[in-house]
C-alpha cells in the first residue's frame, strides 16, 4: 500500500489540527497541574491542622494527666498523714493499756478489783451528778452526820483495833 501525501491545504489543516490538539492538551495539562498544586497546598494545610490539633489534644491530655498526678500525690500525702495519726493513736492506746494494767495490779495488791461501770450507770452516779454545776442533787448533811455517828457507835461497841502491816506494795495498812 502506498502512502498518500497530503496536499498543501490538507497539510495546513493537519498542522492546525495538531496545534489545536497540542494547545488543548497544554491547557488540560496546565489545568491538571494547577489542580495538583491546589490539592497539594490543601493537603499540606490539612496535615498542619491535624498536627496542631493532635498537639493541642496531646497538651490537653498531658495537662489532664498532670492534674491527676497532683491529685494522687495530695491523696498520698493525706494517706501518710492518716497513717501517722493511726500510728500515734495506737501508741497512745498501748500506753493507756499499760497504765490500766498497772492500776489494776495496784488495786489487786490491796485486795481490790476494778469492776467498771455499766453503760447506763456512767451519768447516773451520785459523784457524776454532784460534779455537774447546778446539779439538782442535794446532799442531806443531817442524814450523813447520823450515819457517821452510827458507824462510830458500832466501832466503840466492837472495840477498835488498829493493826499496822506491810502490804504487797510495801505500804502500811491499818485495820
Amino acid at each position: 500500500m502506498a502512502r498518500l501525501k497530503p496536499s498543501g491545504d490538507e497539510q495546513r489543516w493537519i498542522n492546525a489540527a495538531k496545534r489545536d490538539v497540542i494547545a488543548s492538551l497544554q491547557a488540560r495539562l496546565s489545568h491538571v497541574e494547577k489542580l495538583n498544586q491546589h490539592q497539594a497546598a490543601r493537603l499540606a494545610n490539612l496535615t498542619q491542622e491535624s498536627a496542631e490539633r493532635w498537639r493541642r489534644g496531646a497538651r490537653g491530655e498531658v495537662e489532664a494527666l498532670r492534674a491527676e498526678n497532683a491529685m494522687l500525690r495530695a491523696e498520698e500525702d493525706d494517706m501518710e498523714d492518716v497513717e501517722d495519726e493511726v500510728r500515734l493513736l495506737r501508741i497512745e492506746r498501748d500506753e493507756y493499756k499499760e497504765q490500766f494494767q498497772a492500776m489494776t495490779k495496784f488495786l489487786q495488791d490491796y485486795g481490790l478489783t476494778w469492776v467498771g461501770e455499766e453503760e447506763g450507770e456512767k451519768d447516773d452516779t451520785v459523784a457524776a451528778k454532784l460534779s455537774r454545776p447546778g446539779s439538782s442533787q442535794g446532799v442531806d448533811t443531817e442524814v450523813m452526820a447520823t450515819r457517821v455517828a452510827e458507824l462510830n457507835a458500832l466501832v466503840r461497841q466492837e472495840g477498835a483495833r488498829i493493826v499496822a502491816t506491810r502490804g504487797p506494795g510495801g505500804g502500811r495498812q491499818g485495820r
